[in-house]
């Protein structure tokens, strides 16, 4: 039998078992009420919009089934089942195109869950700056540190508030674009040999992130573009560590 069924839930204890609060049980009867014609679409609807706790109730069934899914593979079969009962939810209501409310509170759990991974310090400042939702939930992110961006990037990321994790992949492009000291030393010392990854443009934004709990640095991928050294790398990486790990009020 199809776990989809609100009596087949019941019967198979899955409410219980995967720790559904009263709102999550609540929307699953209304929409087994609405497939035996109980209740029709805009009753369906109002049920979701009546409360936040009510709207949060479909993110918590996703988000339960997907950590059971990943700890007891076998439960998978009820665990969809129950995701698609969402999914229907979201569509017979019409609410992620019709309730701003609810979309803006939906995108907003997915944007804290995801991981963001940038190919340039460019593409991140873009999604980022006309994306204040994003900007607002955004948790972890991952950025191949280049492009002529990289300072107004790093700023725009520092006002992130929810910000735990960043992930900084490094390259001989870091260094394309440098900070305005270094471009102006240049124009005095133009036989400098090789540019140090600390005057790459952006450097001093990015030290100025805090509160992160989570901080990487590795290597561009070989395929992907010229590496730099070793030596580099761990020593951006213990530089990132002493200084975003501190608390958010020290930037201040």
């Amino acid at each position: 039998m199809s776990s989809k069924g609100f009596y087949v839930q019941k019967t198979k204890r899955l409410h219980s078992r995967y720790s559904l609060s009263g709102n999550a049980v609540l929307l699953l009867k209304a929409l087994d009420d609405f497939h035996v014609g109980i209740i029709d679409h805009a009753e369906l609807g109002r049920i979701v919009r009546m409360s936040r706790n009510n709207r949060k109730a479909v993110t918590e069934i996703i988000t339960k089934c997907a950590a059971v899914m990943e700890k007891q593979p076998g439960e998978m079969k009820d665990c969809i089942a129950l995701i698609q009962n969402c999914t229907e939810i979201l569509g017979v209501a019409a609410l992620a195109r019709t309730c701003k409310t609810i979309r803006n509170e939906f995108l907003e759990f997915v944007y804290s869950e995801e991981f963001f991974s940038f190919g340039c310090t460019c593409d991140m400042y873009s999604h980022l700056y006309t994306n204040k939702l994003l900007q607002a939930s955004i948790r972890s992110v991952k950025v191949h540190w280049c492009g002529p961006k990289a300072d107004l990037a790093f700023s725009l990321l520092a006002s992130c508030p929810k910000l735990r994790q960043i992930h900084i992949v490094i390259s001989k492009a870091t260094t394309t674009a440098l900070t305005q000291r270094q471009t102006e030393m240049l124009q005095y010392f133009p036989t400098q040999r090789s540019t140090r990854i600390c005057d790459a443009l952006g450097i001093d934004e990015l030290l100025k992130l805090r509160g992160m709990t989570n901080v990487y640095v590795s290597h561009i991928l070989a395929k992907q573009g010229a590496r730099r050294t070793d030596e580099e790398r761990a020593g951006l990486l213990l530089l990132l560590l002493d200084k975003l790990k501190g608390r958010r009020s020290d930037v201040f």
